[in-house]
């Protein structure tokens, strides 16, 4: 499982699920009148090659999913769109089979248009952001390549996009050129899903690897969640914004966000002012699942359930978060003997 939302009463989870062969698009819906449903978009038997949905997005009846997709022999920006509230899917991606590899990560919609963020790389390797636009989400434009913004030689992806008002704020990681070892965090903005503006990046100081993972617009402006590995290992970060063009990092509190081996934010999710931040934390195959909570923006501490909610045998993983009311619901992974299973947590947060 790798993204939840909620819209219009329907929780929506987007991800794969793999049995013996190829790995098969997959999304679980819940109506609050019967319950969980599993849908395979591709239909029961699946696609040749590996499909994947990375994030799902909702416009009345509609909704919108985006990940990708292997069947060519390379991967491919992918996309799915349903119009009965998830029942029945049709693939909307005839146009986005181009040369080389690319992803879709994340989607959102200001109304009038979806915009989709991810990558695309040529044969040698290096990786440039790429941006698709679609008004209805049942064709898809690639914009990204309309401007020498994202031209870089380098190494660079989007990750998560948000829409704030008529235009987005997309963040990720940016390296300034194919032999960078160390991208540093990276937002971009667009007024209208069009044309986009590379924003000052929110990085604390070089030479770091560091990269955002998700972010989220909310009343006092914007939030990043990703990871810093300065100290040698992986680290939990957060960065703030008030108006999205000007960053700064939440002071790194080695308590909060840091600790033995590894910690890192994949997931950031906010709602009447309480934001959740949600990822992994331990050692390699044999990391948790951590949960962080704010509710200004800038204190955070770091939920501690006992083992048995958030740890267990091997890895434990966050990858999508929503907050409903006091209630939070978090989606991921738990690979336990070799394969992975999909896992779902549910928690209250108590009024204070």
């Amino acid at each position: 499982m790798l993204d939840v939302v909620e819209h219009r009463g329907l929780l929506i989870i987007a991800g794969y699920e793999q049995g013996s062969g190829d790995a098969d698009a997959a999304l679980w819906v819940r109506r609050p009148s019967d319950g969980w449903f599993k849908v395979l978009p591709d239909g029961g038997d699946g696609a040749a090659g590996d499909q994947r949905i990375n994030s799902v997005q909702g416009r009345g009846n509609k909704l919108i999913a985006v990940g990708t997709d292997n069947a060519s022999g390379e991967w491919d920006a992918a996309t799915w769109l349903s119009k009965d509230f998830g029942a029945s899917w049709a693939r909307t991606d005839s146009g986005l089979h181009l040369p080389g590899n690319d992803e879709m990560f994340s989607v959102a919609d200001n109304g009038a248009q979806f915009v989709a963020v991810g990558y695309r790389s040529d044969s040698q390797g290096t990786a440039d952001v790429a941006i698709w636009s679609s008004r209805e989400g049942q064709q898809w434009a690639l914009v990204s390549e309309a401007t020498s913004l994202f031209a870089n030689p380098g190494n660079a992806a989007a990750r998560d996009v948000t829409a704030i008002g008529n235009g987005f704020v997309a963040a990720g990681r940016e390296a300034l050129s194919r032999f960078e070892r160390e991208p540093d965090p990276a937002v971009w903005r667009s007024r209208n899903g069009k044309g986009w503006d590379s924003l000052e990046s929110p990085y604390s100081a070089r030479p770091h690897n560091q990269g955002i993972m998700s972010i989220v617009a909310w009343r006092n402006g914007f939030l990043a969640g990703g990871f810093d590995s300065g100290a040698g290992t992986f680290d939990a970060a957060i960065w703030r914004s008030l108006d999205g063009v000007t960053w700064d990092r939440i002071p790194d509190d080695e308590s909060v966000f840091g600790g033995p081996e590894n910690q890192v934010i994949l997931a950031i999710a906010e709602e009447s002012g309480l934001l959740i931040a949600a990822g992994v934390d331990g050692i390699k195959d044999g990391e948790d699942a951590s949960v962080w909570l704010s509710l200004d923006g800038e204190e955070w501490r770091r939920l501690r359930p006992d083992e048995a909610v958030f740890g267990g045998d091997g890895r434990q993983t966050i990858r999508g978060v929503v907050v409903r009311g006091r209630e939070i619901i978090a989606v991921g992974g738990t690979q336990e003997s070799g394969d992975w299973d999909i896992r779902i947590w549910r928690g209250q947060v108590e009024a204070s």
